[in-house]
């Protein structure tokens, strides 16, 4: 009997130590977690209008630094208009790239470098034939938004 009366009380005493260590620690925050990557602060958003006759094929597109926000239309028909973005993926990060269209007069290229520090720099270049005017391009925004006619 004497056996049984300390194997209850263990039980109790055991029983009630869990419940006191949980009721404790109820009232403490979670464990510190590493808050999620933050985006740079460097984006830049394109819409290309169509001021041609000419179909807008996307040959090739590619970011060196940053992320697609929205990938380039693939198709841009005539009188149509067509876009695309990226933003820098690190703090303190810029945000690089080109798209390539082509047409039946040649290539039509698009390069932006919107770096943390330095200005930043847009380019368009197209065949003989077609003309290509940049606005919103500012060389000194953190994030511009720049209309490219093609006409």
């Amino acid at each position: 009997m004497n056996t049984s009366f300390s194997r209850a009380a263990l039980l109790r005493v055991a029983g009630a130590t869990m419940m006191t260590a949980a009721a404790l620690t109820a009232g403490l925050p979670a464990p510190a977690q590493a808050a999620p990557a933050a985006p740079g602060e460097r984006s830049v958003t394109y819409q290309v209008v169509n001021d041609t006759d000419l179909r807008l094929q996307l040959t090739d597109s590619e970011v060196s630094e940053g992320h697609w926000t929205a990938r380039p239309t693939r198709l841009i028909k005539p009188d149509k208009t067509g876009s695309f973005g990226t933003e820098s993926t690190e703090n303190r990060g810029g945000t690089a790239g080109s798209v390539t269209y082509k047409t039946t007069y040649g290539e039509i290229v698009i390069r932006w470098d919107n770096p943390w520090l330095e200005d930043s720099d847009f380019d368009c270049e197209t065949p003989t034939g077609i003309s290509c005017q940049m606005d919103g391009n500012d060389p000194q925004a953190r994030t511009p938004d720049i209309t490219v006619t093609l006409s």
